[in-house]
């Protein structure tokens, strides 16, 4: 029904209803776009399943915080909304999906904070992070003991006006895939990322 096809991947979808890269489609819509999925390109059909699901999510996140502001309790809450990774639309190597690459389309995420009393509304950092830094964040804002033996670093400083760090370094890895990468690693700075295998040079891609 249109209820459970609304909470299905954009992956299980594509297995589901047979979208594939040059193939045929018939008697398919949308109800996000609202338009016929068999008038787009293929690649385009992706996509638009792709925003289905973010404008999804969205209206789950708007329940969410009406439920919040109903219940008063804006100032007990703390909300953070990411992801665990992006999605490729065929940018590098002929691909789309995730888990397989580590260029940007895949491992660069939004990361949106709210907290009112905690968190200063508008504010925004330059400095990279990482997910790494999403735990010991959450816990200092809301007051918590701190991780140990953890690689990130609480962003809390920054979120209230601290200094920002410019040249921080955040890491990404992606194991090895038989017949298509080797396990990748890759740096980021904020206006530079180099990609790096066993057997290749380091590639510039940002």
């Amino acid at each position: 029904d249109d209820e459970a096809e609304a909470h299905r991947g954009p992956v299980e979808r594509r297995r589901g209803r047979g979208a594939q890269r040059g193939g045929e489609r018939s008697g398919c819509a949308d109800g996000d776009v609202e338009r016929p999925l068999i008038v787009a390109p293929n690649d385009m059909q992706l996509r638009l399943r792709y925003a289905a699901d973010v404008r999804q999510a969205d209206a789950q996140i708007g329940r969410h915080d009406v439920g919040v502001r109903r219940l008063d309790l804006e100032r007990e809450t703390i909300l953070v909304i990411t992801s665990d990774h992006g999605e490729a639309f065929y940018e590098h190597h002929n691909r789309w999906g995730h888990g397989m690459m580590i260029y940007d389309e895949i491992m660069r995420v939004p990361v949106v904070m709210w907290g009112p009393g905690r968190i200063p509304a508008g504010r925004r950092i330059r400095t990279p992070v990482s997910l790494v830094d999403l735990p010991p964040t959450i816990l200092e804002l809301a007051g918590a003991p701190p991780m140990t033996d953890i690689d990130g670093e609480s962003q809390v400083a920054r979120l209230r006006g601290g200094p920002e760090d410019l040249d921080r370094v955040v890491f990404a890895e992606s194991p090895a895939i038989k017949e298509f990468h080797e396990n990748q690693i890759a740096a980021r700075t904020l206006t530079t990322k180099w990609i790096l295998t066993q057997s290749t040079p380091p590639e510039l891609v940002a």
